[in-house]
């Protein structure tokens, strides 16, 4: 539950504060859970041009979500986004941002897709889940399948001077440097994206973002190998072609 001072505090920054920082650079991490977008964001958030702290839940449909999203950064890490600097929200879930046209209206909006192969995103899915709720039954083909729907349909809505970049975890793992520096230029950063990033308190916050000791490392590293069950073949025609899709759309495309 959100503490009583900051139901006061959040309307009045979104009414006084907000409105002055103008329009915002909001760098929207499109992807899925256990896809790499903790690490990812860690990554950005290393880079003194952007501001952020994970994953808001903050709905692009509703009242005041760059004033909430702004807030909460200026809360949990002390930063705005003024000047030059880009504001950055990770969206893994689709009651977030439904339409794009929606966090458009109130930001420069820069999407960012991450992806991750379907046979390691399923594994690490499957291991999230019988972590956290054990003998509950999830049918992860189907959410992979429903959320690479999801956000090609994003990407079918973008109009087309909108910059988009589209990453995926598995070439981020084996190319960092290249995937960064392809990331550095298309968003124009004074200081180069690095494979290695300052640890917070924030960092490894379950509700913020993976909780892994890998994340905690403060260094991209790979995940532990293990046996992977090959995804059903539905999943893979539809993740190559998202894959597709946005390889084709993007600015930057690694994936």
């Amino acid at each position: 539950m959100t503490h009583p001072a900051h139901r006061i505090a959040q309307p009045l920054f979104s009414a006084v504060a907000s409105p002055l920082l103008g329009r915002p650079k909001l760098i929207c991490l499109l992807g899925i859970m256990r896809s790499g977008s903790t690490l990812l964001t860690e990554l950005l958030l290393n880079n003194p041009q952007i501001v952020g702290f994970g994953e808001s839940h903050v709905n692009y449909g509703g009242p005041d979500p760059i004033g909430r999203l702004r807030y909460g950064a200026l809360r949990l890490t002390g930063r705005l986004d003024w000047g030059d600097r880009f504001l950055l929200d990770k969206v893994l879930h689709h009651r977030h941002l439904t339409d794009p046209a929606l966090a458009m209206a109130r930001a420069d909006f820069r999407p960012l897709y991450i992806l991750r192969a379907p046979a390691g995103n399923i594994r690490s899915l499957a291991k999230m889940f019988a972590d956290k709720a054990p003998g509950v039954e999830t049918d992860i083909p189907a959410l992979l399948l429903e959320r690479y729907a999801q956000l090609s349909a994003i990407a079918d809505a973008l109009p087309g001077e909108v910059p988009v970049a589209a990453i995926s975890y598995d070439r981020l793992v084996a190319d960092a440097d290249g995937t960064l520096a392809a990331l550095t230029d298309h968003f124009g950063l004074k200081t180069p994206l690095s494979s290695d990033y300052a640890v917070s308190s924030r960092t490894g916050r379950w509700g913020v973002g993976d909780g892994s000791d890998n994340i905690k490392s403060g260094r991209i590293q790979a995940p532990a190998k293990a046996e992977a069950t090959p995804a059903p073949a539905e999943v893979e025609d539809a993740y190559a072609a998202l894959c597709e899709k946005l390889g084709a759309r993007a600015g930057v495309a690694a994936l």
